[in-house]
């Protein structure tokens, strides 16, 4: 089944498939006593009065895209019932995180869970908006997890602080393309001028001739004209050579249709 993060479950449509037919919407999750597995959703059923009932995660049937699903109304319990049997329900959206050490870390913002087992796979902790767009949200897995209290979440101090997201991830990113990118076209310039004939004379740095007009370009002028900065260059200048010689092809045949 996967796993789905707590945020996408919520909202989602609740379809019995008995008669099709829609019984309510996920309103909550509730976890189980230490807060680490899932133990129902609460469900806002249709109606005016909007009366809550729950499902028991063993009784969903699949959690999808786009709905939850039971095998049929019977599935859904009072709320009296569920919490009788759950003893409390423990919230886990914006708890505050703190280390065993006594670190705030932020307030979990998401958490992820494996739908096959109900467990929690990990948190997404925010530490604000300004640190959350610039670095992305703090992403603890729940091996490093301590305790699960009413309102607040103690990992293990020293846990290892990943990101996911956020502006420098993507500037990150962006720099690993973009250097794909100019190895990518540095190795097609050298592919593309290897064998060509220079168009023009290449001169370094120091002026001294990288090959001169006409030479044909080996590795040593390509290893030389990288050396230099000059691989764009002489790219052009091979690029020049084989225009020259395609305008000099046209000509000819311009010269033997007239002379016909």
């Amino acid at each position: 089944m996967g796993s789905r993060k707590a945020s996408q479950t919520l909202g989602l449509v609740v379809i019995a498939l008995d008669d099709g037919q829609k019984v309510g919407e996920v309103k909550d999750l509730v976890l189980d006593a230490d807060g680490m597995r899932l133990r129902a959703v609460t469900v806002r059923h249709p109606g005016i009065l909007g009366r809550e009932r729950a499902i028991f995660f063993e009784d969903v049937e699949a959690i999808g895209e786009d709905a939850l699903t039971i095998r049929s109304r019977q599935a859904l319990v009072s709320k009296k019932a569920l919490m009788k049997s759950v003893g409390r329900k423990a919230p886990l959206l914006n708890a505050a995180v703190l280390t065993e050490s006594g670190e705030r870390l932020g307030e979990i913002s998401d958490f992820t869970i494996d739908l096959k087992a109900g467990s929690i796979e990990e948190l997404e902790v925010s530490r604000g908006l300004l640190k959350d767009i610039a670095g992305g949200m703090m992403v603890i897995s729940a091996g490093d997890i301590l305790t699960i209290g009413a309102n607040v979440v103690i990992v293990f101090a020293g846990v290892e602080k990943k990101s996911r997201g956020g502006i420098e991830e993507t500037l990150a990113r962006m720099g690993a393309r973009a250097r794909l990118i100019r190895r990518d076209a540095t190795l097609k310039e050298e592919e593309y001028c290897l064998g060509k004939v220079a168009g023009r004379t290449i001169k370094g740095g120091g002026n001294e001739v990288i090959i001169g007009h006409g030479e044909v370009i080996g590795k040593e002028h390509i290893e030389a004209a990288k050396a230099e900065g000059k691989l764009h260059e002489l790219a052009l200048a091979a690029g020049l050579a084989v225009a020259k010689e395609a305008w000099d092809e046209l000509k000819r045949e311009a010269k033997e249709r007239n002379q016909k």
